[in-house]
């Protein structure tokens, strides 16, 4: 006679309300496993490292940045002064502040003049720049300027088609000097020192602005001095 089988009890299946009472809890049960866990802890570490090291680099580079780079650049208002027996000039202090050690800056003058009949007809004029030192050393730049001549059909055209157009001024843009080193570093702090240039002149026309009882006196709006600094790469 056969052996009989045992008969195999049906398990109750859980009823719908009781898996929606359990549908909160899986996630925490998913979280409970030791694989999970695991998981969990190194991808939070390898998180917090990750974001050490992207502060580290940001406050690197913020402090390179801030002891390497040199400031771009400033300009200064230069209140020119007329009337004296002399052509129009300015003097401004340097900001030591500002001066980076060792960078080579190109400065220009930025002139805002009237477009009139006295300044086109004063042709070509000089501006002068002179650097003084502390040591009472002076470097000198010259250059050549004009107003840049427009006939008077082409104001006339353009004053038709472009009313709101500016046709009553225009602004020269003049290099004065290229790459000077405006705060040259040495081994004795003296020499340094008196080798930095702490004051700037300016001078604007002609030197015969009164021959021939002709006032050669260039007319400006105003006038700025722009030191930019001449950014290179890191020499080898």
């Amino acid at each position: 006679m056969p052996p009989l089988k045992p008969c195999s009890q049906s398990q109750p299946k859980p009823s719908l309300l009781s898996r929606t009472a359990a549908l909160p809890l899986a996630p925490f049960r998913f979280l409970a496993q030791p694989a999970t866990t695991t998981v969990l802890v190194r991808s939070t570490v390898l998180a917090a490292l990750t974001l050490a090291s992207l502060s580290a680099a940001c406050v690197a580079f913020g402090v390179f940045y801030w002891c390497y780079v040199p400031v771009r650049g400033w300009s200064d208002v230069a209140y020119l002064q007329f009337g004296l027996p002399e052509p129009p000039f300015a003097e401004l202090a340097l900001p030591k502040h500002i001066i980076f050690p060792d960078q080579p800056y190109d400065i220009s003058l930025s002139l805002d003049v009237p477009n009139s009949e006295h300044n086109l007809n004063l042709g070509n004029f000089m501006v002068s720049l002179e650097l003084k030192t502390a040591a009472n050393q002076s470097v000198v730049s010259s250059r050549p300027a004009i107003l840049r001549y427009r006939p008077p059909p082409v104001i006339f055209l353009r004053s038709l088609f472009l009313p709101f157009s500016s046709n009553e001024r225009q602004t020269i843009v003049l290099p004065l000097l290229e790459k000077h080193v405006l705060r040259p570093t040495a081994r004795a702090a003296r020499a340094a020192r008196a080798n930095e240039a702490v004051a700037a002149r300016v001078s604007v026309g002609r030197r015969d602005w009164k021959a021939s009882g002709q006032n050669k006196e260039l007319q400006v709006y105003s006038a700025r001095v722009r030191f930019d600094a001449n950014l290179q790469g890191i020499g080898v």
